[in-house]
């Protein structure tokens, strides 16, 4: 069971890519951002893509989504979550195979 904080700098899609990577998050596992962070990633990957993103937004599998309760994720950092934490079950949808 895993949740916790990791800082891992300015958030970017990179930085999300290579945080998946060098952390070994499962596709079970979900990223939260705080509000501003995710934000940014959508304002980048528009930027990138010329496009907007797709909701819910995977990763290399992993789902990144927002927090949903505001200013409980630090700006800079990362929570990792799975679904052993009932506290964040409305973060679960169901993907599409």
């Amino acid at each position: 069971m895993r949740s916790d904080f990791k800082y891992i700098g300015k958030i970017t899609i990179k930085n999300l890519r290579d945080a998946i990577l060098d952390l070994e998050v499962s596709e079970d596992e979900i990223i939260v951002l705080n509000t501003y962070d995710f934000d940014k990633i959508i304002e980048e990957y528009r930027e990138t893509y010329k496009v907007s993103i797709t909701v819910p937004y995977f990763l290399l599998g992993v789902l990144i989504t927002e927090d949903l309760k505001p200013e409980k994720i630090p700006s800079g950092r990362i929570k990792i979550i799975t679904e052993e934490h009932p506290e964040y079950e409305y973060y679960y949808v169901e993907r599409e195979d």
